[in-house]
């Protein structure tokens, strides 16, 4: 019988467990890397997953944070995994686990495209500096919807949107509404992991969006979850060195390597500031009307 690209299955390889020991490196491969036939060739797992595991986010209730350009939330899930929940659900890196990986395109890259087009020589440390000094909300609102929404809606007729402006408003009160939409955003998407049966404690922060105190704040404080930073900063490199660890016997589970290997060197508390309560009301009736109005 022939797959559906036209390749037999009998070309296939076996199917495996994800982080599993399928082999040696053949000849050609260890001296073209300077290794020996000795060395184990192990299956590994998803960049995400490895981050996970570099996170010590290895049981149910974490979700390890990557903002990037993307913004993709990985979080182990509740079993038995639902199989109609909307969420992107991958088969997980222990046996008969499912990962949830929500990831929204507009993440890290609406504060890129803001610091570039609007910003002109004022970079993200002076950015940070001056919304650390002003330590406040304002009444801006933003849509993060530059390039329209992947999950929880999954929407392409979404679009960015500024709403509120007023003269008193500079940019870097648009900055910081900026980082807001966007935590505004994660935490419709905690909401909705949690909507679908996977209860959410913690979130870790990787990724570029880590390195902004104001930033991390304020998704502690809008989600209502603490935020915490692990110390190393390269956490799928060191969770795909664990999963070699942990294949090798150096230890006996994840569980017990992460909890040798991993630290973290900063948590960030969620404050109870109803301001974001409510602009979190008019976040979601903005994305409502303004898709209304996309569609007329």
């Amino acid at each position: 019988m022939l797959v559906a690209i036209g390749i037999g299955e009998d070309r296939l390889p076996p199917l495996v467990e994800p982080n599993t020991v399928i082999g040696n490196l053949c000849e050609a491969a260890a001296k073209a890397m300077n290794l020996t036939c000795e060395t184990a060739v192990n299956t590994g797992t998803l960049d995400h997953f490895a981050g996970m595991i570099g996170t010590g986010n290895v049981t149910l209730g974490g979700v390890t944070l990557s903002t990037g350009t993307v913004m993709a939330l990985t979080t182990m899930a509740q079993e038995p995994a639902p199989r109609d929940s909307g969420i992107a659900m991958h088969y997980g890196f222990l046996p008969d686990t499912h990962v949830m990986l929500p990831v929204a395109e507009s993440g890290g890259v609406s504060l890129e495209w803001f610091r570039r087009t609007c910003m002109g020589q004022i970079g993200y440390d002076e950015m940070n500096r001056v919304l650390l000094e002003r330590n406040e909300p304002n009444s801006l609102l933003f849509l993060p919807y530059l390039v329209g929404t992947n999950a929880p809606e999954f929407d392409q007729d979404a679009t960015g949107v500024f709403f509120g402006l007023r003269q008193e408003h500079d940019i870097f009160d648009m900055a910081c509404a900026v980082m807001e939409g966007v935590s505004y955003m994660l935490r419709k998407n905690c909401d909705d992991i949690r909507g679908k049966g996977t209860d959410v404690k913690y979130i870790i922060a990787t990724g570029g969006g880590a390195k902004s105190p104001v930033w991390c704040q304020l998704q502690a404080d809008i989600t209502g979850l603490p935020v915490v930073i692990p110390a190393e900063k390269e956490a799928a490199c060191l969770g795909a060195a664990l999963v070699a660890a942990v294949a090798d016997g150096k230890y006996e589970s994840y569980q017990a390597a992460a909890d040798a290997c991993v630290s973290m060197e900063k948590r960030y508390e969620p404050r109870p500031i109803a301001v974001y309560e409510k602009k979190y009301r008019q976040f979601c009736a903005l994305y409502d009307a303004a898709l209304a109005v996309a569609r007329m």
